[in-house]
C-alpha cells in the first residue's frame, strides 16, 4: 500500500522503517531533517508538507507528541485533510485524548475518509522489533483494510471500540502503569528501610496479589542496573497521566491516587529528571538503598 508517515521521533522512526520492511511504499514528513535522511536512505520518499504527503498516500499515519499537534497536522491550513479523499484512511498512533480523536474522525468521515485511533503500548525496543501492542478505536471494516500496514509495527491488536476508544484505553493503561510505579516506590523504600532485602521483597510479592511486572522484570532489567536512559521518558509519562487526569475530570471520576502520582511526576520533571525513564519514579526513592545504584545527577540522562 502507499503509506504516509508523519512524526519520526523515538517511536515513529522505527515504526516507519518496519512499514518499509513490510514491502509498502512509504512517504514521510518531519520537521527534524535527521530522521528524514535515514528514511530516505532506506527507500522512503520525502514530502515537503502535510498535504503533499497525504496526496501521495492511501493510508496516512501520525505519531506526534500532543493532541494539539495531531489536530494542527490534520485540520490546520495545508493539513493532511486537504490531501485525503474518499477511500483513504487516516490512523493516529500518537497518545492523545478521545475528544480530539472523535473530532478528527467526524471531520474526515465527511470527506469519505476512514479513521482509526491506534496508540501503541510497550517501548522503543518493541517499536524497533515490530512487536508493539496496538489499541485501536474505529470501525472493523477500516481496521481490516489497513491491518497489513498496522501489523508491520505490532504483534497484537486490540479493537477497543469506536472512535476515541483506542485513546481512552491507552490513557487508562498508562495511568495504571504510572500508579503502579509510584506504589512500588513507596513499598520498596519502606521495606528496605525496615531492613528487608530486595530479594526477599521481590520473592514474596511475586507469590501474592502484590505481584507486578514492573517489580518482576521491568526494574531488574533497567533501573536496578543503573540504567535510567528513557525507553519511555518521565516527560511523556507526565503528559499521559495529565491527559488521563483531564479525562477523569471530564467524566467526574475521582482519582486521588493518580493525582498524587501526577504530582510526583511534576516534581521529578521540575527537578531535572524529565529525560530519565519513568522508572526514576522508583529509583528516586530507593537509589542507594539495599545495594541499589544511586540515581545519576539530574539531567544526566538527557
Amino acid at each position: 500500500m502507499r503509506v504516509g508517515f508523519v512524526g519520526l521521533g523515538t517511536m515513529g522512526r522505527p515504526m516507519a522503517e518496519n512499514i518499509l520492511k513490510g514491502g509498502h511504499q512509504l512517504t514521510v514528513y518531519d520537521t527534524n531533517p535527521d530522521p528524514l535522511a535515514t528514511l530516505r536512505d532506506a527507500g522512503a520518499q520525502i514530502a515537503t508538507g502535510y498535504r503533499e504527503l497525504a496526496e501521495a498516500s492511501e493510508v496516512v499515519i501520525t505519531m506526534l507528541p500532543k493532541p494539539a499537534d495531531v489536530e494542527a497536522a490534520v485540520l490546520g491550513p495545508g493539513g493532511l485533510a486537504e490531501g485525503l479523499g474518499p477511500g483513504d484512511t487516516f490512523v493516529d498512533m500518537s497518545t492523545g485524548n478521545p475528544a480530539t480523536a472523535q473530532r478528527i474522525a467526524e471531520r474526515l468521515a465527511a470527506r469519505g475518509v476512514g479513521v482509526l485511533d491506534s496508540p501503541v503500548g510497550r517501548t522503543q525496543t518493541h517499536a524497533e522489533a515490530g512487536t508493539l501492542l496496538l489499541m485501536v478505536g474505529g470501525d472493523d471494516e477500516v481496521i481490516r483494510r489497513v491491518e497489513p500496514v498496522l501489523m508491520c509495527m505490532g504483534e497484537e491488536l486490540f479493537h477497543c471500540g469506536g472512535p476515541g476508544m483506542g485513546q481512552a484505553m491507552k490513557l487508562v493503561n498508562n495511568m495504571l502503569a504510572m500508579v503502579i510505579a509510584q506504589g512500588v516506590a513507596e513499598a520498596l523504600e519502606l521495606g528496605l528501610r525496615a531492613g528487608l532485602s530486595l530479594d526477599t521483597v521481590r520473592s514474596v510479592t511475586a507469590r501474592t496479589l502484590a505481584q507486578n511486572a514492573l517489580l518482576d522484570t521491568g526494574l531488574p532489567a533497567k533501573a536496578f542496573t543503573g540504567d535510567v536512559l528513557p525507553g519511555f521518558s518521565m516527560l511523556l509519562g507526565r503528559k499521559d497521566v495529565t491527559l488521563a487526569a483531564e479525562l477523569a475530570r471530564e467524566l467526574d471520576v475521582p482519582i486521588p491516587i493518580t493525582e498524587r502520582t501526577l504530582q510526583r511526576c511534576a516534581e521529578l520533571v521540575e527537578a531535572g529528571y524529565g529525560g530519565y525513564d519513568t522508572q526514576v519514579l522508583v529509583m528516586s526513592r530507593v537509589g542507594g538503598l539495599g545495594g541499589l545504584p544511586e540515581v545519576p545527577a539530574p539531567g544526566a540522562a538527557r
